[in-house]
């Protein structure tokens, strides 16, 4: 798996959509795209002034790394969740409609796509699509801690499927 390590400068942030799109807009062909964009605020370990593989291979470094991505999720105020739901509803949407359709929910979310459709689709207004609006809507009727939680579950199903895009399996 590749994985690219991003430190953003200081007082920026950058989410994975915008470090895919800047990858592909310098060229990048999409083989050779990562799998995985893992972003640190901490600056990467140095090791004589280069970038210490060795050392974001550790099993220790990797383990601090899942712990502070946990406490950084936890401490996301409200607002941060809106930018969250933002980015998988995007990345859900396949063909960039702006709407999710039936057939991109189920290839996403698969056996349980029916309950995540009857979830976020409106039956009243008649058009069969989840927008944005109804997929925020969706999100306020959870638990302010549930919301977090099922976005990043929903990125980490996400970041499968994406994988398996990119190596051309279904």
């Amino acid at each position: 798996m590749v994985v690219a390590w991003v430190t953003p400068k200081a007082g920026a942030s950058v989410g994975r959509s915008e470090l895919e799109a800047h990858c592909v807009a310098a060229g990048m062909p999409a083989w050779q795209l990562p799998d995985l964009f893992q972003v640190s605020e901490k600056p990467l370990p140095l090791v004589g002034g280069k970038i210490a593989k060795q050392v974001l291979q550790a099993p220790t470094f990797v383990l601090r790394n899942l712990r502070e991505s946990i406490e950084a999720v936890q401490t996301r105020n409200s607002e941060d969740w809106v930018a969250l739901a933002r980015e998988v509803f995007e990345r859900v949407d396949g063909d960039s409609t702006g709407t999710l359709e039936r057939d991109e929910v189920e290839a996403v979310f698969g056996d349980e796509a029916a309950a995540v459709w009857d979830y976020f689709e409106r039956p009243d207004d008649a058009d069969d699509v989840v927008d944005q609006f109804e997929w925020v809507a969706g999100l306020t009727k959870m638990e302010p801690g549930g919301r977090i939680a099922w976005l990043t579950q929903a990125s980490s199903v996400l970041a499968q499927y994406e994988r398996r895009g990119l190596i051309g399996a279904k």
